[in-house]
Protein backbone atom coordinates (compact mmCIF):
# COMPACT_ATOMS: atom_id res chain seq x y z
CA UNK A 1 0.00 0.00 0.00
CA UNK A 2 1.44 3.43 -0.93
CA UNK A 3 2.62 5.62 1.91
CA UNK A 4 -0.01 8.19 0.91
CA UNK A 5 -2.68 5.84 2.22
CA UNK A 6 -0.77 5.00 5.38
CA UNK A 7 -1.03 8.68 6.28
CA UNK A 8 -4.69 9.07 5.36
CA UNK A 9 -6.96 6.73 7.25
CA UNK A 10 -10.39 8.26 7.73
CA UNK A 11 -10.72 11.48 5.77
CA UNK A 12 -12.76 11.54 2.61
CA UNK A 13 -14.25 13.83 0.02
CA UNK A 14 -16.95 13.29 -2.57
CA UNK A 15 -17.23 15.13 -5.86
CA UNK A 16 -17.98 14.70 -9.55
CA UNK A 17 -15.14 14.32 -12.00
CA UNK A 18 -14.86 15.67 -15.56
CA UNK A 19 -12.05 13.69 -17.24
CA UNK A 20 -10.04 15.23 -20.03
CA UNK A 21 -10.80 14.02 -23.52
CA UNK A 22 -8.07 12.63 -25.71
CA UNK A 23 -9.48 10.43 -28.48
CA UNK A 24 -7.13 8.58 -30.79
CA UNK A 25 -7.39 9.82 -34.38
CA UNK A 26 -7.29 7.47 -37.39
CA UNK A 27 -3.82 7.14 -38.89
CA UNK A 28 -2.95 7.43 -42.56
CA UNK A 29 -3.68 4.20 -44.37
CA UNK A 30 -0.75 2.34 -45.84
CA UNK A 31 0.25 -1.11 -47.02
CA UNK A 32 2.13 -1.76 -43.79
CA UNK A 33 0.78 -1.93 -40.26
CA UNK A 34 1.63 0.66 -37.64
CA UNK A 35 3.94 -1.20 -35.29
CA UNK A 36 4.94 1.70 -33.05
CA UNK A 37 3.43 -0.05 -30.05
CA UNK A 38 3.17 -3.51 -31.57
CA UNK A 39 -0.60 -3.35 -32.15
CA UNK A 40 -2.98 -2.52 -34.98
CA UNK A 41 -5.11 0.63 -34.73
CA UNK A 42 -7.86 2.46 -36.60
CA UNK A 43 -6.51 3.44 -40.03
CA UNK A 44 -4.09 0.54 -40.29
CA UNK A 45 -4.33 -2.03 -43.05
CA UNK A 46 -4.89 -5.62 -41.96
CA UNK A 47 -1.91 -7.86 -42.77
CA UNK A 48 -2.86 -10.50 -45.32
CA UNK A 49 -1.83 -13.60 -43.42
CA UNK A 50 -3.26 -17.09 -43.65
CA UNK A 51 -5.31 -18.42 -40.72
CA UNK A 52 -6.79 -21.84 -40.11
CA UNK A 53 -10.33 -21.75 -38.79
CA UNK A 54 -11.12 -24.28 -36.08
CA UNK A 55 -14.18 -25.62 -34.33
CA UNK A 56 -16.77 -26.42 -36.92
CA UNK A 57 -15.68 -26.53 -40.56
CA UNK A 58 -11.89 -26.12 -40.88
CA UNK A 59 -10.48 -24.05 -43.71
CA UNK A 60 -7.60 -21.72 -44.49
CA UNK A 61 -8.59 -18.09 -44.97
CA UNK A 62 -7.08 -14.62 -45.46
CA UNK A 63 -8.68 -11.24 -44.84
CA UNK A 64 -8.22 -10.50 -48.56
CA UNK A 65 -10.55 -13.43 -49.32
CA UNK A 66 -13.36 -11.10 -48.22
CA UNK A 67 -12.34 -8.03 -50.21
CA UNK A 68 -15.37 -5.92 -51.00
CA UNK A 69 -17.17 -7.00 -47.82
CA UNK A 70 -17.43 -5.57 -44.34
CA UNK A 71 -15.33 -7.88 -42.15
CA UNK A 72 -16.02 -7.87 -38.41
CA UNK A 73 -13.69 -9.59 -35.96
CA UNK A 74 -15.66 -10.56 -32.84
CA UNK A 75 -12.99 -10.67 -30.11
CA UNK A 76 -14.32 -12.92 -27.34
CA UNK A 77 -13.09 -15.28 -24.60
CA UNK A 78 -14.22 -18.60 -23.16
CA UNK A 79 -14.74 -16.95 -19.75
CA UNK A 80 -16.92 -14.12 -21.14
CA UNK A 81 -20.55 -15.05 -20.41
CA UNK A 82 -21.98 -12.06 -22.32
CA UNK A 83 -19.90 -12.99 -25.40
CA UNK A 84 -21.30 -16.52 -25.34
CA UNK A 85 -24.84 -15.36 -24.61
CA UNK A 86 -24.90 -13.11 -27.70
CA UNK A 87 -23.33 -15.57 -30.16
CA UNK A 88 -26.76 -16.48 -31.64
CA UNK A 89 -27.46 -12.76 -32.19
CA UNK A 90 -24.12 -12.33 -33.96
CA UNK A 91 -24.78 -15.31 -36.23
CA UNK A 92 -28.31 -14.06 -36.95
CA UNK A 93 -26.93 -10.77 -38.29
CA UNK A 94 -24.43 -12.68 -40.43
CA UNK A 95 -27.37 -14.62 -41.91
CA UNK A 96 -29.38 -11.44 -42.49
CA UNK A 97 -26.63 -9.66 -44.44
CA UNK A 98 -25.30 -12.85 -46.08
CA UNK A 99 -22.45 -12.11 -48.51
CA UNK A 100 -22.31 -8.41 -47.68
CA UNK A 101 -20.42 -9.04 -44.41
CA UNK A 102 -18.13 -11.67 -42.90
CA UNK A 103 -17.97 -12.22 -39.15
CA UNK A 104 -14.98 -14.08 -37.70
CA UNK A 105 -14.99 -15.29 -34.08
CA UNK A 106 -11.51 -14.47 -32.78
CA UNK A 107 -10.15 -15.30 -29.32
CA UNK A 108 -6.91 -15.55 -27.37
CA UNK A 109 -8.33 -18.75 -25.84
CA UNK A 110 -6.80 -21.95 -27.20
CA UNK A 111 -8.66 -24.40 -29.43
CA UNK A 112 -8.85 -27.08 -26.74
CA UNK A 113 -10.47 -24.52 -24.41
CA UNK A 114 -13.04 -23.62 -27.08
CA UNK A 115 -13.77 -27.32 -27.69
CA UNK A 116 -14.30 -27.94 -23.96
CA UNK A 117 -16.65 -24.97 -23.79
CA UNK A 118 -18.58 -26.27 -26.81
CA UNK A 119 -19.27 -29.55 -25.01
CA UNK A 120 -21.36 -27.75 -22.41
CA UNK A 121 -22.52 -24.64 -24.31
CA UNK A 122 -25.21 -24.86 -26.99
CA UNK A 123 -24.44 -21.32 -28.12
CA UNK A 124 -20.87 -22.30 -29.01
CA UNK A 125 -21.65 -25.80 -30.24
CA UNK A 126 -24.34 -24.55 -32.63
CA UNK A 127 -22.35 -21.59 -33.92
CA UNK A 128 -21.48 -21.94 -37.62
CA UNK A 129 -19.21 -18.90 -37.91
CA UNK A 130 -15.45 -19.37 -38.51
CA UNK A 131 -13.36 -19.51 -35.29
CA UNK A 132 -9.74 -18.34 -35.19
CA UNK A 133 -8.28 -19.30 -31.83
CA UNK A 134 -5.32 -18.39 -29.66
CA UNK A 135 -2.70 -20.65 -31.25
CA UNK A 136 -2.73 -18.07 -34.05
CA UNK A 137 -1.79 -14.45 -33.53
CA UNK A 138 -4.80 -12.61 -34.96
CA UNK A 139 -6.31 -11.71 -31.56
CA UNK A 140 -2.87 -10.67 -30.28
CA UNK A 141 -2.61 -7.99 -32.97
CA UNK A 142 -4.97 -5.73 -30.99
CA UNK A 143 -4.51 -3.99 -27.65
CA UNK A 144 -7.72 -4.84 -25.81
CA UNK A 145 -8.61 -6.00 -22.32
CA UNK A 146 -12.38 -6.21 -22.29
CA UNK A 147 -14.59 -8.41 -24.44
CA UNK A 148 -16.56 -8.48 -26.57
CA UNK A 149 -14.55 -6.03 -28.67
CA UNK A 150 -15.36 -5.73 -32.38
CA UNK A 151 -12.96 -4.75 -35.17
CA UNK A 152 -14.71 -3.29 -38.26
CA UNK A 153 -12.63 -3.70 -41.44
CA UNK A 154 -13.76 -2.07 -44.68
CA UNK A 155 -13.88 -3.55 -48.18
CA UNK A 156 -10.23 -2.59 -48.79
CA UNK A 157 -8.87 -4.19 -45.61
CA UNK A 158 -8.55 -0.95 -43.62
CA UNK A 159 -9.52 -0.95 -39.94
CA UNK A 160 -12.33 1.58 -39.61
CA UNK A 161 -13.55 1.04 -36.05
CA UNK A 162 -12.44 -0.67 -32.85
CA UNK A 163 -15.53 -0.63 -30.69
CA UNK A 164 -17.66 -2.51 -28.18
CA UNK A 165 -19.94 -5.40 -29.12
CA UNK A 166 -23.07 -3.40 -28.34
CA UNK A 167 -22.56 -1.42 -31.56
CA UNK A 168 -22.95 -4.57 -33.69
CA UNK A 169 -26.54 -3.87 -34.76
CA UNK A 170 -28.56 -4.19 -37.94
CA UNK A 171 -28.90 -0.40 -38.18
CA UNK A 172 -25.17 0.24 -37.83
CA UNK A 173 -24.25 -2.44 -40.37
CA UNK A 174 -26.81 -1.06 -42.84
CA UNK A 175 -25.41 2.47 -42.45
CA UNK A 176 -21.81 1.25 -42.83
CA UNK A 177 -22.66 -0.60 -46.05
CA UNK A 178 -24.28 2.62 -47.30
CA UNK A 179 -21.00 4.48 -46.64
CA UNK A 180 -22.56 6.50 -43.84
CA UNK A 181 -20.19 7.47 -40.98
CA UNK A 182 -21.06 5.72 -37.74
CA UNK A 183 -19.30 8.09 -35.37
CA UNK A 184 -17.75 5.39 -33.20
CA UNK A 185 -14.82 6.88 -31.32
CA UNK A 186 -11.70 4.86 -30.65
CA UNK A 187 -11.74 5.30 -26.87
CA UNK A 188 -8.72 4.64 -24.66
CA UNK A 189 -9.01 1.43 -22.66
CA UNK A 190 -8.60 1.92 -18.94
CA UNK A 191 -7.09 -1.26 -17.51
CA UNK A 192 -8.25 -1.26 -13.91
CA UNK A 193 -9.39 -3.87 -11.45
CA UNK A 194 -6.52 -6.31 -12.03
CA UNK A 195 -4.18 -4.63 -9.56
CA UNK A 196 -4.06 -4.57 -5.78
CA UNK A 197 -3.48 -0.80 -5.85
CA UNK A 198 -6.34 1.54 -4.85
CA UNK A 199 -8.40 3.08 -7.64
CA UNK A 200 -6.88 6.46 -6.80
CA UNK A 201 -3.43 5.23 -7.85
CA UNK A 202 -4.69 3.23 -10.83
CA UNK A 203 -6.86 6.00 -12.28
CA UNK A 204 -4.52 8.93 -11.62
CA UNK A 205 -2.56 8.41 -14.89
CA UNK A 206 -5.83 8.80 -16.82
CA UNK A 207 -7.63 11.53 -14.87
CA UNK A 208 -4.76 13.40 -13.19
CA UNK A 209 -5.96 16.02 -10.69
CA UNK A 210 -9.54 15.68 -11.89
CA UNK A 211 -9.93 13.47 -8.84
CA UNK A 212 -7.89 13.28 -5.66
CA UNK A 213 -9.82 11.65 -2.87
CA UNK A 214 -9.47 8.94 -0.29
CA UNK A 215 -12.96 7.52 -0.45
CA UNK A 216 -13.91 7.68 -4.12
CA UNK A 217 -17.50 8.13 -5.31
CA UNK A 218 -18.37 9.44 -8.76
CA UNK A 219 -20.81 8.82 -11.62
CA UNK A 220 -19.53 6.50 -14.32
CA UNK A 221 -19.59 7.92 -17.87
CA UNK A 222 -19.34 5.24 -20.56
CA UNK A 223 -19.58 7.83 -23.34
CA UNK A 224 -15.98 8.88 -22.65
CA UNK A 225 -14.12 5.74 -21.55
CA UNK A 226 -14.16 2.01 -22.08
CA UNK A 227 -14.13 0.16 -18.75
CA UNK A 228 -15.04 -3.40 -17.92
CA UNK A 229 -17.14 -3.94 -14.82
CA UNK A 230 -15.50 -5.27 -11.66
CA UNK A 231 -16.21 -5.31 -7.96
CA UNK A 232 -14.75 -6.82 -4.80
CA UNK A 233 -16.66 -9.50 -2.92
CA UNK A 234 -17.04 -7.60 0.34
CA UNK A 235 -14.91 -5.64 2.75
CA UNK A 236 -11.54 -7.33 2.17
CA UNK A 237 -8.39 -7.15 4.30
CA UNK A 238 -5.16 -6.25 2.47
CA UNK A 239 -2.12 -5.45 4.58
CA UNK A 240 -3.06 -2.77 7.12
CA UNK A 241 -6.24 -1.79 5.36
CA UNK A 242 -9.75 -3.04 4.63
CA UNK A 243 -11.21 -2.06 1.30
CA UNK A 244 -14.21 -2.45 -0.95
CA UNK A 245 -14.32 -1.22 -4.52
CA UNK A 246 -16.10 -1.44 -7.85
CA UNK A 247 -16.78 0.60 -10.97
CA UNK A 248 -20.30 -0.42 -12.04
CA UNK A 249 -22.48 -0.04 -8.94
CA UNK A 250 -26.10 1.08 -9.14
CA UNK A 251 -27.73 3.22 -6.45
CA UNK A 252 -29.16 0.08 -4.86
CA UNK A 253 -25.83 -1.76 -5.08
CA UNK A 254 -24.20 1.01 -3.05
CA UNK A 255 -26.75 0.71 -0.26
CA UNK A 256 -26.31 -3.06 -0.20
CA UNK A 257 -22.63 -2.43 0.50
CA UNK A 258 -23.50 0.15 3.14
CA UNK A 259 -25.67 -2.31 5.07
CA UNK A 260 -23.33 -5.30 4.71
CA UNK A 261 -25.17 -7.39 2.11
CA UNK A 262 -23.00 -9.46 -0.22
CA UNK A 263 -23.76 -11.36 -3.44
CA UNK A 264 -21.62 -14.26 -2.27
CA UNK A 265 -22.65 -14.59 1.36
CA UNK A 266 -25.75 -12.52 2.09
CA UNK A 267 -27.68 -11.66 -1.12
CA UNK A 268 -30.36 -9.00 -1.05
CA UNK A 269 -32.98 -8.71 -3.75
CA UNK A 270 -33.60 -5.22 -5.13
CA UNK A 271 -37.20 -5.71 -4.02
CA UNK A 272 -36.02 -5.41 -0.41
CA UNK A 273 -34.77 -1.87 -0.98
CA UNK A 274 -37.81 0.31 -0.41
CA UNK A 275 -37.46 3.81 -1.84
CA UNK A 276 -39.81 6.52 -0.60
CA UNK A 277 -38.61 9.69 -2.33
CA UNK A 278 -40.08 12.30 -4.66
CA UNK A 279 -38.71 10.65 -7.82
CA UNK A 280 -37.96 6.97 -7.07
CA UNK A 281 -37.42 6.13 -10.75
CA UNK A 282 -34.34 8.33 -10.77
CA UNK A 283 -32.77 6.20 -8.04
CA UNK A 284 -34.01 2.88 -9.51
CA UNK A 285 -32.52 3.56 -12.95
CA UNK A 286 -29.95 0.77 -13.41
CA UNK A 287 -28.34 2.61 -16.33
CA UNK A 288 -26.95 5.11 -13.84
CA UNK A 289 -23.80 3.57 -12.42
CA UNK A 290 -21.13 4.73 -10.01
CA UNK A 291 -17.47 4.16 -9.26
CA UNK A 292 -16.91 3.64 -5.57
CA UNK A 293 -14.02 2.70 -3.32
CA UNK A 294 -13.41 2.89 0.39
CA UNK A 295 -10.18 2.03 2.22
CA UNK A 296 -9.94 2.10 6.02
CA UNK A 297 -7.49 1.01 8.66
CA UNK A 298 -7.98 -2.65 9.62
CA UNK A 299 -8.48 -1.67 13.27
CA UNK A 300 -11.80 0.00 12.50
CA UNK A 301 -14.69 -2.38 13.21
CA UNK A 302 -16.79 -3.41 10.23
CA UNK A 303 -20.06 -2.15 11.71
CA UNK A 304 -18.49 1.32 12.03
CA UNK A 305 -17.27 1.16 8.44
CA UNK A 306 -20.78 0.27 7.27
CA UNK A 307 -22.25 3.18 9.23
CA UNK A 308 -19.62 5.45 7.69
CA UNK A 309 -20.62 4.34 4.17
CA UNK A 310 -24.32 4.87 4.98
CA UNK A 311 -23.57 8.44 6.05
CA UNK A 312 -21.51 9.04 2.90
CA UNK A 313 -24.26 7.83 0.60
CA UNK A 314 -27.02 9.67 2.46
CA UNK A 315 -24.99 12.86 2.16
CA UNK A 316 -24.23 12.30 -1.52
CA UNK A 317 -27.79 11.42 -2.56
CA UNK A 318 -29.55 13.73 -0.07
CA UNK A 319 -31.59 10.91 1.52
CA UNK A 320 -31.78 9.05 4.84
CA UNK A 321 -31.52 5.27 5.13
CA UNK A 322 -32.39 2.71 7.81
CA UNK A 323 -32.66 -1.06 8.16
CA UNK A 324 -36.18 -2.19 9.11
CA UNK A 325 -38.34 -5.32 9.24
CA UNK A 326 -40.96 -5.21 6.47
CA UNK A 327 -43.41 -7.69 4.99
CA UNK A 328 -42.38 -8.10 1.34
CA UNK A 329 -43.06 -10.52 -1.54
CA UNK A 330 -40.67 -13.46 -2.08
CA UNK A 331 -40.29 -16.38 -4.47
CA UNK A 332 -40.59 -19.59 -2.43
CA UNK A 333 -39.44 -22.92 -3.91
CA UNK A 334 -41.22 -25.97 -2.52
CA UNK A 335 -41.74 -29.63 -3.32
CA UNK A 336 -44.94 -30.42 -5.16
CA UNK A 337 -47.58 -32.25 -3.13
CA UNK A 338 -46.97 -35.96 -3.81
CA UNK A 339 -44.20 -34.90 -6.21
CA UNK A 340 -40.95 -36.85 -6.46
CA UNK A 341 -37.79 -34.74 -6.78
CA UNK A 342 -35.47 -36.11 -9.45
CA UNK A 343 -31.82 -36.29 -8.44
CA UNK A 344 -28.92 -36.70 -10.86
CA UNK A 345 -26.22 -39.36 -11.14
CA UNK A 346 -24.06 -37.35 -13.54
CA UNK A 347 -20.41 -36.75 -12.78
CA UNK A 348 -20.36 -33.19 -14.17
CA UNK A 349 -21.42 -31.37 -11.03
CA UNK A 350 -20.70 -27.79 -12.08
CA UNK A 351 -22.81 -27.10 -15.17
CA UNK A 352 -24.71 -23.79 -15.13
CA UNK A 353 -25.77 -22.29 -18.43
CA UNK A 354 -28.38 -19.79 -19.56
CA UNK A 355 -29.51 -20.45 -23.13
CA UNK A 356 -31.85 -18.38 -25.26
CA UNK A 357 -31.64 -15.81 -22.42
CA UNK A 358 -34.61 -17.25 -20.53
CA UNK A 359 -33.77 -20.96 -20.05
CA UNK A 360 -31.47 -22.21 -17.30
CA UNK A 361 -29.86 -25.65 -17.50
CA UNK A 362 -27.95 -26.94 -14.48
CA UNK A 363 -26.27 -29.98 -13.03
CA UNK A 364 -25.33 -28.79 -9.55
CA UNK A 365 -25.52 -29.49 -5.87
CA UNK A 366 -28.87 -28.21 -4.63
CA UNK A 367 -27.27 -25.68 -2.29
CA UNK A 368 -25.24 -24.15 -5.12
CA UNK A 369 -28.30 -24.04 -7.37
CA UNK A 370 -30.28 -22.02 -4.82
CA UNK A 371 -27.34 -19.72 -4.18
CA UNK A 372 -26.71 -19.11 -7.89
CA UNK A 373 -30.32 -18.20 -8.74
CA UNK A 374 -30.75 -15.95 -5.71
CA UNK A 375 -29.25 -12.68 -7.02
CA UNK A 376 -25.83 -14.16 -7.75
CA UNK A 377 -25.99 -15.20 -11.42
CA UNK A 378 -29.76 -14.92 -11.88
CA UNK A 379 -31.68 -11.85 -10.73
CA UNK A 380 -35.33 -12.67 -10.07
CA UNK A 381 -37.68 -9.83 -9.12
CA UNK A 382 -37.94 -11.04 -5.51
CA UNK A 383 -35.79 -12.81 -2.93
CA UNK A 384 -35.64 -16.58 -3.42
CA UNK A 385 -36.42 -18.84 -0.47
CA UNK A 386 -35.80 -22.58 -0.35
CA UNK A 387 -38.49 -24.38 1.63
CA UNK A 388 -38.04 -27.82 0.01
CA UNK A 389 -35.99 -29.40 2.78
CA UNK A 390 -33.66 -30.87 0.14
CA UNK A 391 -30.13 -31.67 1.36
CA UNK A 392 -27.81 -28.96 0.03
CA UNK A 393 -25.35 -31.67 -1.09
CA UNK A 394 -27.87 -33.48 -3.30
CA UNK A 395 -27.02 -33.32 -7.01
CA UNK A 396 -29.85 -32.09 -9.21
CA UNK A 397 -30.16 -32.00 -12.99
CA UNK A 398 -32.90 -29.70 -14.23
CA UNK A 399 -34.01 -27.15 -16.79
CA UNK A 400 -36.14 -24.19 -15.80
CA UNK A 401 -37.63 -21.06 -17.33
CA UNK A 402 -36.31 -17.73 -16.08
CA UNK A 403 -39.34 -15.79 -17.32
CA UNK A 404 -40.31 -14.61 -13.84
CA UNK A 405 -42.80 -12.15 -15.33
CA UNK A 406 -44.92 -15.21 -16.18
CA UNK A 407 -44.56 -17.35 -13.09
CA UNK A 408 -46.79 -20.07 -14.56
CA UNK A 409 -44.04 -20.77 -17.11
CA UNK A 410 -41.49 -21.19 -14.32
CA UNK A 411 -43.85 -23.52 -12.42
CA UNK A 412 -44.49 -25.57 -15.54
CA UNK A 413 -40.75 -25.97 -16.15
CA UNK A 414 -40.12 -27.10 -12.55
CA UNK A 415 -43.09 -29.48 -12.30
CA UNK A 416 -41.37 -32.42 -14.10
CA UNK A 417 -38.70 -32.29 -11.41
CA UNK A 418 -41.19 -32.44 -8.53
CA UNK A 419 -40.85 -28.75 -7.67
CA UNK A 420 -42.91 -25.58 -7.74
CA UNK A 421 -42.40 -21.88 -7.04
CA UNK A 422 -44.85 -19.37 -5.59
CA UNK A 423 -44.95 -15.68 -4.80
CA UNK A 424 -45.58 -15.35 -1.06
CA UNK A 425 -45.14 -12.71 1.65
CA UNK A 426 -42.41 -12.91 4.30
CA UNK A 427 -41.17 -10.54 7.01
CA UNK A 428 -37.57 -9.68 6.19
CA UNK A 429 -34.89 -7.11 6.91
CA UNK A 430 -35.18 -4.35 4.30
CA UNK A 431 -33.34 -1.13 3.51
CA UNK A 432 -35.74 1.83 3.67
CA UNK A 433 -34.62 5.01 1.93
CA UNK A 434 -36.49 8.29 2.31
CA UNK A 435 -35.99 11.89 1.25
CA UNK A 436 -33.85 13.78 3.73
CA UNK A 437 -35.91 16.56 5.27
CA UNK A 438 -32.96 17.97 7.18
Amino acid sequence: MESLFCKILIGSALFLFIPKQGWSQPKNTSDTTNVKDGFLHVGDRMPDEIYTTSYGKQQKIKISDFKGKLVILDLWAVWCSSCIEHMPDVEELQNIFKDQIKVLMVTKSLTNQVHKLALRSENVRNNHLPFINGEQKLAKMFNYTYVPTHIWIDKDGIIKYITSGENFTKENITNFLADKPLGFKEKPTIKIGASDKPLLVQMYPYFGDDFYIYSYLAPRDDSKYTMGGFSSSGLELTGNHKSEAGNAYTFKDLYKIAFGFSVLNNPLSDSRILIDVKDPNDYSNISKQYVYEIIVNKKIAENRVRKYIQNQLDLFFNVSSTRQKQIVPCLVIKKLHNGIVKYSTKTDTNHFEITKRTVLKVTLQWGKFIKYIDNMYVYPPYQVFDETGIDARKLIDLEMSLDFNELDKVRKSLAPFGLTINKEMRELDCIVIKSDKG
